[in-house]
């Protein structure tokens, strides 16, 4: 099956997948086809995947594309993810 990617920078990807695939495999997939798109380090945040029309719930790296119902031709959105400040404590 196909799945359209929208990345960062807007660009519009085709890429084929299998249902049985996780998440973490579509990033994978993604990074691969796309070798010179910087990937943030994990203290400086993170590249995530969403779908219309809930582009604020992240897709979690382990559920499937099956899992997530994700047919054949959707579009999968790339968003930055900010990591969470828990070092908000006073000394």
């Amino acid at each position: 099956m196909q799945l359209f990617i929208r990345l960062i920078n807007n660009a519009l990807i085709v890429i084929d997948v299998n249902p049985f695939q996780t998440i973490m495999d579509v990033k994978s997939i993604i990074y691969k086809r796309c070798p010179n798109m910087p990937v943030p380090p994990p203290n400086k945040g993170s590249f995530e995947l969403t779908r219309p029309p809930w582009h604020h719930y992240v897709l979690h790296d382990d559920y499937s594309i099956d899992q997530y119902n994700i047919t054949n031709e959707q579009t999968l959105t790339m968003i930055y993810k900010s990591p969470r400040n828990v070092s908000n404590t006073v000394a």
